[in-house]
Formats: structure tokens, C-alpha cells, sequence
């Protein structure tokens, strides 16, 4: 069986702090949610606690721990985040400017709509 890590409890905090998992924090709007990709360079948007990066669900929830429910159709956080993925779909593309470089180096192209 693997031996799981302990992330360090100052690592935590800094990604609480950058993914707001903390309830002072947490995504209300869509430009909220559209501000927190730009800063964070890219977020998934359904995902839980159980997966590591930034999450705009884990993001509208304010919290570490955040599990998505099976039944999301009936959860409210759930049902906002779905809500605010959807408009910012609607808005039309939205791409990183600081993911650039990254996106840049690993397709060895710079992605239309963001400046070389």
C-alpha cells in the first residue's frame, strides 16, 4: 500500500489563501468566478476536494473540505457553481493572460487572443 504524504501545513494555507477555500472568500458572481481563473491560470470547474488544483466549485464553497454530493441537482452550492460555469461559457472564450508562457512552452504556440 503507498504511503501517503502529508502536505505541510504552511502549503495549505497558501492555497487556501490562492484558491479560496476560505468562507470570507468565497465566488458569489460570475465575474468573481471569471477573476479568480485569471489569477489562478486555470481552474477546473466541477471537481472537489478529492482532486488537487484550483476549483471553481471548491472556490464557491469557501472551504478545504468540499465534496460534491451525489445528487448535485438539489445541493445549492452545486447548483451555483454549474450556474456560474455557465455563464462564463456563455461570455464566450476566456483564456489566462499569465498562462500564456505555460501554454506557450507546452504547445509550442501562443494561444489565439492573447498577445505574444
Amino acid at each position: 500500500m503507498r504511503q501517503q504524504l502529508r502536505i505541510p501545513d504552511e502549503i495549505e494555507e497558501w492555497r487556501d489563501e490562492w484558491w479560496q477555500r476560505e468562507g470570507s472568500r468565497q465566488l458569489d458572481t460570475a465575474l468573481d468566478a471569471e477573476r479568480f481563473v485569471e489569477r489562478v491560470g486555470f481552474a477546473a470547474c466541477l471537481t472537489d476536494s478529492r482532486r488537487p488544483g484550483p476549483s471553481l466549485y471548491v472556490a464557491v464553497c469557501g472551504r478545504r473540505d468540499a465534496v460534491m454530493p451525489r445528487n448535485v441537482q438539489k445541493d445549492p452550492e452545486a447548483s451555483h457553481t454549474w450556474l456560474l460555469k455557465d455563464e462564463l461559457v456563455a461570455a464566450g472564450p476566456m483564456r489566462s493572460p499569465t498562462a500564456a508562457p505555460a501554454a506557450k512552452a507546452t504547445t509550442r504556440r501562443v494561444p489565439s487572443g492573447i498577445s505574444k
